[in-house]
């Protein structure tokens, strides 16, 4: 089902005209050279984390070894094999899926093993209250602090949704030269939206995400222009159609190393 699934996915987005995905999905070392395999360049990785996620759904975080080993072991054993194959298509990026499902000591794993093995790393970043919460709880940072504490924050990191912020974090992300995933669509359907004219004007390289809602990057383009401009409370000159196709293409080409 995941392979079917991942293929579906992989040729809606080529449908769209996005010819490269940035996928994190469950079961990569099959779903990799299924998708691959349609002529689309795609990077992939299975999430990493050391959080017993069964009990999450119901606020506790227990943080095990051996669930962190065993994610980041499939994750670096998924590099070794794919990791610039099929004539240089695919690729692995480390998906640390979170501050609050990956302990501090194992976010300095991730970061070893990312800069051992020359990868880039992805992961989620304040994108909700409670993961705010439940850091600032266990380490006395806000999730860009920890991020930036254990050596993960900086411009190989891609960041998805990066909503509940700070001004001091916001500086904090712009200063390291984080790339941004901004997911408006999925975002705006929770009720929430991304700072994405702070982030901008601090220094952040912002693309675009997708996520789980569909592969149509032109409604994205359409939604990151209204967010952005309900924001400012204007339609200016700084956010213009140019900037969110910019989004879309090249500085999401600059995410990903390319």
């Amino acid at each position: 089902e995941a392979v079917a699934l991942s293929r579906l996915g992989a040729v809606e987005a080529l449908l769209f005209g996005s010819t490269l995905v940035n996928d994190t999905y469950v079961h990569a070392d099959l779903t990799m050279g299924a998708m691959a395999s349609l002529g689309l360049r795609v990077t992939s990785c299975g999430r990493i984390h050391d959080a017993d996620f069964s009990l999450v759904g119901d606020g506790r975080w227990e943080h095990h070894r051996a669930i962190g080993e065993k994610t980041l072991g499939e994750a670096v054993a998924l590099a070794e094999k794919w990791h610039g194959k099929e004539e240089g298509r695919c690729g692995v990026q480390l998906s640390a899926h979170a501050p609050d499902t990956c302990s501090d000591e194992f976010l300095v794993e991730i970061r070893k093993a990312a800069e051992s093995r020359g990868l880039r790393v992805n992961t989620h970043l304040a994108q909700s209250k409670t993961e705010v919460r439940q850091v600032l709880a266990r380490s006395g940072k806000t999730p860009a602090q920890l991020l930036e504490h254990v050596g993960l924050l900086n411009d190989r990191l891609i960041a998805a949704h990066c909503i509940h912020m700070d001004d001091a974090d916001l500086a904090r992300c712009g200063k390291a030269g984080i790339h941004v995933a901004h997911v408006p669509k999925g975002n705006a359907t929770g009720g929430t939206m991304a700072p994405t004219p702070k982030l901008r004007a601090a220094g952040a390289n912002l693309a675009l995400g997708t996520d789980n809602m569909h592969a149509d990057m032109v409604e994205v383009m359409r939604w990151a222009l209204a967010v952005a401009r309900v924001q400012e409370g204007k339609v200016g000159d700084g956010w213009q159609p140019r900037h969110a196709l910019r989004m879309a293409t090249i500085d999401g080409a600059r995410a990903m190393g390319l």
